[in-house]
């Protein structure tokens, strides 16, 4: 009953649309979503088509990282009610783990799949360099670069617009709760 109606908020939120779902859990897309792949075509001077080639390549990255979230608390057997996509990032909505380690997990899968996203793009580019189309280059440039700088962004503990955390918070909170216990 629980997920109902979280899924009825998304659909009321204004600004959130449901496009897909990804095996039964629904993907909302906030209207900013493509903000931060405007503000990167704003930075590397892009064209029209590039400008497009950023905001799909951030999204993309974003909802990579969400996905590892949702990939750690499927591993923990926790309940995922929604993934959110935004210009300013994403949210993984699941159940809360019970004790500090798969809670753990839970915060550091976006940033595990992030470094597993970086380490296949920084291979590729090793292996065969930049390639000659706008897209695959948009591609590379936010899988390597953009991702180390959001990488960044989510480890530093600090509360976002709206009061939701960092991972980096929550992981701060969690490596000091463990302390306590230790």
């Amino acid at each position: 009953m629980r997920s109902v109606r979280l899924n009825l908020m998304y659909e009321r939120e204004p600004g959130c649309l449901k496009l897909f779902s990804l095996n039964g859990i629904p993907v909302y897309f906030h209207w900013s979503f493509p903000l931060s792949g405007i503000l990167i075509s704003l930075y590397a001077n892009a064209d029209v088509d590039e400008a497009i080639y950023y905001m799909l390549s951030c999204s993309i990255l974003i909802l990579i990282h969400e996905v590892g979230h949702l990939l750690a608390a499927r591993h923990f057997n926790l309940k995922v009610y929604a993934l959110k996509v935004s210009g300013a990032g994403g949210m993984c909505y699941s159940e809360i783990p019970k004790s500090i380690g798969p809670a753990f997990l839970l915060y550091s899968g976006g940033l595990i799949a992030q470094i597993l996203l970086f380490i296949v793009a920084a291979t590729y580019l090793s292996f065969f360099s930049y390639p000659d189309n706008n897209l695959g280059f948009c591609l590379l440039i936010t899988f390597t670069l953009v991702n180390v700088i959001m990488f960044v962004i989510n480890i530093v503990p600090s509360k976002v617009q709206g009061g939701q955390l960092t991972d980096g918070y929550a992981l701060w909170n969690l490596y000091w709760a463990w302390r306590r216990q230790a």
